[in-house]
């Protein structure tokens, strides 16, 4: 099925800065118009401007915590009675979730797993009922992980948050089958958004060559978040209902499936792992 975005709502997530920026910008370019949530004032109402001066369309822009049960509630409707209904959504907020299980309090794992799971199922759950309710279409975009298919040291909240979504949308598929509504399944390795550095580089070990050569080919195999926000449109408008970024990540997850002793051997090699 081949989309056309010119015109259509378009509700984004997490839209103030990274990759859900650069996503808002991508569907402003094929001129959808296009609304964006965030925490962040602000740079919200900057990325607005912009958003309108690249789709020639209206912007509007939604400050709010996601964390939160009200906002959870109330967010979709406060979208229709300036907007009108949501004809593509784009689950891009997220916490990363990085770090020692035992550096996470109680408070913290609910906050990342609302955020990162919580949000994105209840607000797809609101907007299918409201389409079902219209009998009309609709698209859901889930921006995922591939650390929800490939698990790796020091992410295990971050790679729990995004296999459950993972896991929603597959099971979902089936379900709308018979419904003119599409899902599709992002699944990104290491986006160049600054979470490197902030929440994997210290994790890697750094003593040997081959080690600080490792940690420097991986910070370069970062994604850009423009070119990426591209690849995401292309594959909603082809209709697909997957997608990993890059496509080799593709051959290492099942490479992971086929024989994860290995690769979990080889994982663990280059991270500071205690014993």
């Amino acid at each position: 099925m081949k989309n056309n975005f010119q015109a259509r709502h378009v509700l984004i997530t997490g839209a103030s800065r990274g990759f859900g920026k650069e996503l808002a910008y991508a569907f402003a370019e094929k001129g959808a118009r296009v609304d964006i949530v965030g925490r962040d004032s602000k740079q919200l109402q900057r990325v607005s401007q912009c958003i309108r001066h690249l789709s020639k369309q209206p912007s509007h822009f939604f400050s709010a915590d996601l964390s939160k049960t009200s906002v959870q509630n109330n967010l979709l409707a406060a979208v229709r009675h300036t907007s009108g209904q949501v004809d593509v959504l784009v689950n891009a907020a997220g916490l990363p979730g990085f770090g020692p299980i035992v550096s996470f309090q109680a408070a913290d794992l609910k906050k990342v797993l609302a955020v990162n799971t919580l949000v994105p199922l209840e607000l797809s759950r609101q907007l299918i009922q409201g389409w079902q309710g219209e009998n009309r279409s609709g698209m859901i975009i889930n921006i995922a992980s591939l650390a929800g298919q490939l698990p790796l040291p020091y992410a295990s909240i971050h790679a729990a948050s995004k296999a459950a979504m993972i896991a929603f949308t597959t099971s979902l598929r089936y379900e709308l089958r018979r419904w003119p509504i599409q899902l599709l399944t992002v699944s990104p390795s290491l986006l160049a958004t600054g979470h490197f550095d902030q929440e994997t580089r210290r994790y890697l070990k750094h003593q040997s060559l081959v080690d600080q050569l490792s940690a420097a080919l991986l910070k370069q195999s970062q994604l850009d978040p423009a070119k990426a926000a591209k690849r995401v449109i292309k594959a909603a408008e082809m209709g697909k209902s997957e997608l990993d970024l890059p496509y080799a990540t593709t051959g290492l997850v099942q490479l992971y499936n086929l024989c994860s002793a290995p690769v979990r051997a080889l994982i663990a090699n280059r991270y500071q792992l205690k014993k």
